[in-house]
């Protein structure tokens, strides 16, 4: 909600990313879309679908037990997992075009880049699933809402 782009906003379920008319969030961070539970929830295609759409919002998949911490036009990632950037603007990189990033790791959104010195190694990758999923890989289904009994 912090974003300017407001994902899974729509009122009836969290399923799709993007849900007209349910887009604004309160902008506190300009060209910003946050998807939480990312890896956990395998929101990867979810994410490259908006940036395809959308290809001016800096895309950040946050995980589980994990946050972020925004101070002048950066991020800093604070926590047990990761966050996945998706920072690219051509629409075409959407689908292969991320990093991740680790505790302690910092991010300039205007400059769409990790701050400090280059990583000796890479941060353990989780294992990314098929980018093709269905409501029913979601670990944690909503309940059904008062219009589907």
């Amino acid at each position: 909600m912090l974003s300017d782009y407001l994902v899974r906003g729509g009122p009836l379920s969290n399923k799709d990313i993007m849900a007209e008319g349910y887009e604004e969030g309160f902008g506190f961070m300009q060209g910003v879309a946050i998807d939480p539970f990312f890896t956990q929830r395998n929101r990867f295609a979810d994410m490259a679908r908006l940036k395809r759409a959308h290809p001016r919002l800096v895309g950040l998949g946050v995980d589980e037990e994990t946050a972020l911490v925004i101070q002048n036009g950066a991020i800093e990632v604070v926590g047990k997992n990761h966050v996945v950037v998706y920072g690219h603007s051509e629409p075409a990189a959407a689908d292969k075009s991320f990093e991740f990033l680790y505790e302690g790791d910092k991010y300039d959104l205007a400059a769409r880049s990790r701050l400090g010195p280059p990583r000796d190694t890479p941060g353990e990758t989780p294992v990314i699933a098929a980018a093709t999923t269905t409501d029913d890989d979601d670990p944690e289904p909503q309940p059904p809402i008062a219009c589907d009994e």
